[in-house]
């Protein structure tokens, strides 16, 4: 059923005219007529408008979160908790992102390390220190020549998919010119360290998975925070689309209410 609405025309004095807003909104005024007066300043709307934006998409980004087979119990809405939830989720995808972005890093290591074996890139650097190289290269086997083995000490480490992993132990530091190929760049962290590096990553992920998770108890608050900000808009148009009359002493304002309404504004009036 649509219910009966009335017009009212309002005359208040401006210093008075804050305060007759929140009256006319608690007496029911649920329409304000726009003024025709250009709005000189928006600063304030938009303003609410990002953050309305800000806690909109966390607000889907939570609901995401909700297991539905075992929802987890809600917190009590709290405005000013819902307000701090979008910068919460912020930090946590950043951290996650950060962490993706060194979990892919290292699995792509992991995978170029892996044909080679497991070893200690400290001993690389101490045969350096004593003088020698050892520089690590991949052929298909067909061009993979045995002499090499002579000539630069070269050690096949493995063969695999047509290819020829193999190193080669020289004090020459021209080998992969001479060879006219181009030597493997090899992490300086072996193959367990990464092993537990990547598993470690996964867990701090999983743990900002969680955090995410547990914000889910304060949806609450966040549709409280997202009511307060609709609120603010809503006066703000209306304090907006008031007509200045009888230089700025006045306020006109027009508006509607249900008309059950009617006595109780009247009332009020009087």
């Amino acid at each position: 059923m649509v219910a009966k609405m009335k017009k009212f025309t309002f005359l208040a004095f401006y210093r008075d005219y804050d305060a007759f807003l929140h009256d006319l909104r608690d007496l029911g005024l649920i329409h304000v007529a726009a003024s025709d007066r250009p709005v000189e300043d928006n600063e304030q709307l938009d303003e609410f408008l990002v953050k309305l934006k800000q806690l909109r998409e966390a607000q889907k980004i939570l609901n995401r979160q909700i297991d539905k087979k075992s929802a987890a119990p809600l917190n009590e809405p709290d405005i000013e908790r819902g307000k701090t939830i979008p910068r919460e989720i912020e930090l946590i995808q950043n951290a996650t992102a950060s962490l993706n972005q060194q979990l892919q890093v290292s699995i792509k290591e992991r995978e170029l390390l892996r044909p080679w074996g497991n070893f200690d890139p400290e001993n690389i650097e101490r045969l350096r220190k004593a003088g020698y190289l050892l520089d690590f290269f991949i052929v298909p086997d067909n061009q993979y020549n045995p002499e090499w083995e002579t000539t630069y000490d070269a050690v096949v480490v493995k063969r695999e998919t047509s290819r020829t992993y193999f190193v080669t132990l020289t004090q020459n530091e021209k080998v992969a010119d001479e060879l006219n190929l181009e030597s493997v760049k090899i992490p300086g962290i072996s193959l367990t360290q990464l092993d537990g590096l990547i598993a470690s990553l996964r867990e701090k992920i999983q743990v900002q998975d969680q955090k995410l998770k547990a914000l889910a108890a304060e949806l609450p608050s966040l549709k409280a925070a997202i009511g307060d900000i609709e609120q603010r808009m809503n006066y703000t148009r209306v304090h907006q689309s008031g007509t200045s009359l009888a230089d700025d002493k006045l306020m006109l304002l027009q508006g509607w209410a249900p008309a059950d309404n009617q006595r109780e504004i009247s009332d009020y009036l009087e």
